[in-house]
């Protein structure tokens, strides 16, 4: 289940929720609201209908748009938000849509909002004029709540809502949007609880006992020592994620039941104080201990012979009570000693864990000692030493220790969460969701009548550069029918700008008259900040009458744009200082209009743009004028062409141009000068010009202008310095070679 919690992620607009229990899974809010595709051939469920009924009927015509939406993740970017999931996922994490649990649609047409179902409501009071775009709104009211929640609806429109529509889809406008209202349920956690106890107990015990016999006489001792050690220590941490004060109530009251029912429960102890573990420690028997001690005696001489029974008996010695009187032992037989054997008694508390309770001590009584025979008389008195008044003492012994150790950590911890509803409400508009839609496949026209004789559709664009002339707008306006007839005439306007340029449509009845032309009327605004020069800003053109369904709007049908280039060619910098183009033209409308260029020997191309009313009318004219470094001024003849270009060349009809390589000793050198002189004595004219040479340069060129094509010949001369400060002048050298390798 997915888990509302802080730990809810937002990938690229997307947002992601983990799981509670598989740290792989994660869920997504889907998103955007799209059009739906159809999985035979992925075109998108949307059919716009246009129809237009017979000429006969009140109706004009109307509509229908059909169209069903989804919400559902991108493939792209589904692929990018389960990269980024793989690097906090515990392995390959799996994305899945949330499920939802219940929820509405509804769709907003206009003037309609609602579910399928939903009408245009009347108005009684509406003026004269007003109408419905659209009439009721068929489909669904819920979405399907499974896969991607796709809804389905369709639009009756009225033929004023068709237009609308349909033009605000070719303008990539929206006019249609649907809104979801879903609710889907998570786990949040309210509050965790967790218990840790560390306790540790020992118990001990330690048990003796003895028993003993001397003479007549038996003891018994049983001793015993308890002693329980407990030390531990209970930590309760509550941990609370929600922080709300609806939640503190029944934290309190659960914590507090939660915490006596695992004190109580959890935690009794095993080992129970004053119980022990292991029974106490027996003793063995006087019996048997006396048994073993006989064993270990050393042999004992024999009596002496009994006397005769006929002579009388001594008097016996009064020694006293017997410690057999009233035992029940009082009919022990002549002759043998009276002793108390042991008895061999089980300790009453043998594996009770109750110390024994002390040996009873025996029995005393006040029976006479003298014990009469079977035959009615005493017994005799004996001098056996294996009587008991000669025994030595008998004990044994019983000592047991116990000790019992109790260590045990426990560790529990309580998490309490709840299911919380929440709702989810995406929603779009189609002018976002149908711009890549093909126009053909999904906008059918339908006429209930011939559209051919029925209707005169006229679509006109202006497909060209609206900058590239200076031209601001264009304004068309169509007239069907004649001006003079109401009943027959209808008119359009258009207009068309850089941003908009088509194509548009207009579309007229066709008249009572049945007339299939119509009238054409083009107005061009240019922009007086373009560098555009022309008699006007605005022109119109004469109404044209013309049945072309298509028209193709352009103002170089009507309007004639020259632009003219001005570029340096051959211009010597040094006897030219700069030259001036003066360019003229003029039409038989009449319009005149000049210009005046200057062109130095380091200028950049230049330009004139012309919009001319006459565009058959193309030529102009240029003359240069020389402006030289002496101050004089030369002026050229005056010339006319159509180029579009004018080069400008300094007033000579050639040049010389010489390369030279200088390869000379450097390090010998501080300096180098090279001098070149042209002389024309023909015409007198004369150029020099001096060069200094560096290590750094590996050619130079001299160029000089000449009057003469056929006189090439120049001179040189070559001076270097030498590091030592001698000078060193070479001869002159007259030569016509325009390449020249300089040598020390």
């Amino acid at each position: 289940m997915l888990q509302l919690d802080s730990s809810a992620l937002m990938i690229e607009g997307v947002t992601i929720f983990k799981d509670h229990a598989d740290p792989r899974q994660f869920w997504y809010l889907p998103g955007p609201v799209a059009l739906a595709r159809r999985a035979a051939d992925g075109r998108a469920a949307f059919t716009f209908l246009k129809f237009k009924r017979l000429p006969s009927t009140a109706s004009r015509g109307g509509g229908f748009l059909t169209f069903e939406v989804a919400l559902k993740l991108d493939r792209d970017l589904e692929r990018r938000v389960l990269e980024r999931l793989s690097s906090i996922s515990r392995g390959t994490p799996r994305l899945s849509a949330v499920p939802f649990d219940e929820g509405t649609v509804q769709c907003i047409a206009l003037n309609v909002q609602g579910a399928g179902g939903a009408t245009a409501a009347s108005d009684p009071n509406a003026p004269p004029g007003s109408f419905r775009a659209v009439h009721t709104i068929f489909g669904a009211a819920k979405p399907s709540l499974q896969g991607d929640n796709v809804a389905a609806f369709s639009l009756e429109l009225s033929a004023e809502g068709t237009t609308i529509l349909e033009k605000a889809f070719q303008e990539r406008t929206t006019p249609v949007g649907v809104i979801y209202d879903l609710k889907y349920t998570g786990l949040r956690p309210a509050f965790n609880v967790k218990i840790t106890a560390d306790f540790k107990q020992i118990f001990s015990h330690f048990s003796s006992a003895a028993d003993g016999q001397r003479g007549f006489v038996r003891a018994g001792i049983d001793l015993g020592f308890e002693r329980l050690v407990r030390n531990g220590a209970i930590k309760i941490e509550v941990l609370d994620f929600t922080n709300t004060t609806e939640n503190e109530t029944r934290i309190k009251e659960a914590l507090d039941y939660f915490k006596g029912q695992v004190l109580t429960n959890w935690f009794t102890p095993v080992l129970v104080p004053g119980i022990l573990a292991a029974p106490a420690a027996q003793a063995t028997s006087l019996d048997q201990v006396r048994a073993l001690g006989a064993q270990l005696r050393p042999p004992q001489p024999s009596p002496p012979p009994r006397p005769d029974p006929s002579q009388p008996a001594p008097e016996p010695v009064d020694h006293g009570p017997s410690p057999t009187a009233e035992t029940g032992r009082g009919d022990t037989p002549q002759g043998l000693p009276g002793t108390a054997s042991a008895a061999n008694v089980e300790s009453p508390t043998e594996g009770t864990g109750s110390p024994a309770p002390a040996t009873p001590a025996p029995a005393s009584g006040s029976a006479d000692v003298s014990t009469r025979n079977p035959n009615g008389g005493l017994p005799a008195a004996t001098d056996n030493p294996n009587t008991a008044q000669n025994e030595g003492m008998v004990a044994s012994f019983k000592l047991k220790a116990i000790r019992q150790e109790e260590q045990r950590t426990a560790i529990l911890e309580y998490t309490r969460a709840e299911a919380q509803q929440r709702m989810y409400a995406p929603q779009g508009f189609f002018g976002l969701l149908t711009a890549d839609l093909e126009r053909s496949k999904h906008f059918i026209e339908i006429d209930l009548d011939d559209p051919f004789y029925r209707t005169i559709s006229v679509e006109t664009k202006a497909p060209f550069d609206f900058s590239g002339v200076g031209l601001s707008e264009i304004h068309v306006a169509l007239d069907y029918g004649p001006q003079n007839d109401p009943q027959n005439y209808k008119h359009a306007d258009m207009r068309f700008t850089a941003e908009d340029r088509g194509p548009k449509q207009v579309d007229f009845a066709v008249n009572l008259r049945k007339d299939r032309t119509f009238t054409v009327t083009t107005q061009f605004h240019f922009d007086p900040t373009s560098g555009w020069e022309g008699k006007t800003f605005s022109y119109e053109l004469p109404a044209k009458e013309t049945s072309d369904r298509t028209l193709i709007v352009h103002p170089m049908e009507a309007l004639g744009f020259l632009d003219l280039h001005i570029e340096r060619g051959r211009v010597d910098p040094g006897i030219v200082d700069f030259i001036d183009v003066e360019l003229s033209y003029s039409d038989s409308s009449p319009w005149t209009v000049s210009k005046t260029f200057r062109i130095a020997p380091d200028s950049s191309p230049q330009s004139w743009k012309l919009r001319l009313s006459k565009p058959d009318q193309r030529e102009y004219s240029y003359k240069l004028t020389h402006h030289l470094k002496d101050g004089t001024t030369k002026e050229g003849t005056l010339l006319r062409t159509k180029s579009t270009s004018v080069l400008v060349n300094d007033l000579f009809p050639a040049s010389l141009d010489v390369t030279f390589f200088p390869m000379l000793d450097w390090p010998t050198l501080k300096a180098a000068v090279l001098d070149v002189t042209y002389v024309d004595q023909a015409n007198t004219y004369t150029r020099e010009q001096r060069v200094r040479l560096d290590p750094n340069l590996t050619e130079t060129n001299v160029r000089f202008s000449i009057m003469d094509p056929k006189q090439k010949r120049y001179r040189y001369q070559l001076t270097l310095v030498h590091v030592d400060g001698a000078t060193e002048r070479r001869a002159a050298v007259e030569t016509d070679e325009n390449m020249v390798i300089l040598l020390t």
